[in-house]
């Protein structure tokens, strides 16, 4: 993880993990202090979309305010 980005930082940009949903905690793609796990959307129906980007601003929301929700990693 030492590949710089245009920002000046390290970063490593990952398509996907080797298995989905990624659900232990110790791995170091959750607990790395330079990686941001972000979910993956393939084809979904609209209201299916709808629904979890609802969620998902809903989390960015409470992470901003300072009191994130859903958290794999605490």
């Amino acid at each position: 993880m030492k590949q710089k980005s245009r920002e000046g930082g390290n970063s490593r940009p990952l398509m996907f993990f080797d298995q989905e949903p990624l659900r232990d905690r110790d791995n170091v793609r959750l607990t790395h202090q330079n990686m941001l796990p972000t979910p993956h959307v393939g084809y979904v129906t609209e209201d299916e979309f709808d629904l979890q980007f609802s969620d998902i601003f809903d989390q960015l929301k409470a992470y901003a305010a300072g009191t994130p929700i859903q958290k794999i990693n605490p």
